[in-house]
């Protein structure tokens, strides 16, 4: 994947990174299954919703292999700003998303 924040139109790109850079992404773990698959569920609060991002990476593959919100632009099928939230604090708090994916998983 050349650059994750292509996955996004302009206008949630950047309300991503506003929530982001407002602290609205609550802490969460991320977990690697030992097998080349990383995974984190982090909740996002936008105004008085709170909304559930889950996101897995194939670190073999260097993909985002599932990305997932329950805000209603994202079960419509839209990449919402949510997301890119998550995603900016995650690459905030351990690098870059495939960081570590070069290893043997087997």
């Amino acid at each position: 994947m050349e650059d994750w924040s292509d996955l996004f139109e302009p206008e949630a790109l950047k309300k991503g990174y506003e929530l982001f850079l407002n602290e609205a992404v609550e802490p969460f773990e991320v977990i690697d299954d030992g097998y080349g698959f990383r995974e984190f569920e982090a909740e996002v609060e936008d105004g008085d919703a709170i909304f559930n991002v889950y996101t897995e990476l194939d670190l073999r593959e260097k993909i985002i292999s599932e990305l997932a919100c329950d805000c209603p632009a994202a079960v419509n099928g839209g990449e919402c700003c949510h997301k890119a939230a998550v995603l900016n604090q995650y690459c905030e708090w351990y690098g870059d998303l495939f960081d570590g994916g070069d290893g043997d998983f087997d």
